[in-house]
């Protein structure tokens, strides 16, 4: 988890300085601020380093930059930008006539996150304050339409889904679609604002590599 009120340069460091850390290979978020009714305050000089350094990513993709040299936090980006490379060298004449968010889990699957009273959540990102996001209790179980429920929170929009330019490429989650007061159409509309606008950025870098003669990129699992 990445702090953006903390020096970019300090995750480089922490990365580079220990053996264990420098080859491993990791998934980074930023830490989520959300359920805590504040806005997350990005440091101008964290994020000019950052889209520095996804600006050296891309050149590392032509071999003009050597990958290892890159902040590690945004190394990961490379799988984010491999699969918008892999759908755009898919393309479909249509969608399926069943089709949602390819963001979210199976709640309860993967991992699972319980608070001290018992209760049930689908990961530790989650509302703990949402009615939406208990999925079961320590005594009862697992709360079946609960976690269906949450599967399928696109149901909430799905005519607007319908009609959206960036569907096929939507990873949204409901981590960040619930309120914190439970999913509203309102909530979830909101956060598909800021997807659409990531989706733009992925689509134009998309644009670039292929322009460079680029249709695949190797992404390390």
């Amino acid at each position: 988890m990445v702090d953006p009120r903390n020096d970019f340069d300090l995750y480089s460091v922490l990365y580079n300085s220990d053996p264990k850390l420098r080859n491993i290979i990791t998934m980074v978020n930023t830490v989520s601020y959300i359920h805590q009714g504040e806005e997350p305050q990005f440091d101008n000089e964290f994020l000019c380093k950052q889209d520095y350094n996804l600006f050296l990513l891309l050149l590392s993709f032509v071999g003009r930059y050597n990958r290892s040299q890159v902040a590690k936090p945004v190394v990961s980006a490379v799988s984010t930008i491999g699969k918008f490379l892999r759908k755009a060298n898919m393309p479909a004449n249509k969608l399926p006539k069943a089709f949602a968010p390819t963001g979210q889990c199976v709640a309860g699957s993967m991992k699972l996150f319980v608070d001290v009273d018992g209760w049930f959540y689908a990961c530790e990102r989650i509302s703990e304050t949402s009615p939406d996001s208990r999925i079961g209790h320590i005594d009862s179980g697992f709360d079946i339409k609960q976690v269906q429920k949450i599967l399928n929170f696109g149901s909430l929009i799905n005519e607007k889904c319908k009609v959206c330019w960036a569907l096929q490429f939507c990873s949204l989650c409901v981590d960040r679609c619930d309120s914190g007061h439970g999913l509203t159409e309102e909530s979830i509309l909101q956060i598909c604002k800021m997807f659409r606008q990531d989706t733009h950025y992925y689509l134009c870098v998309i644009l670039l590599l292929k322009y460079l003669g680029i249709d695949s990129i190797e992404v390390e699992e």
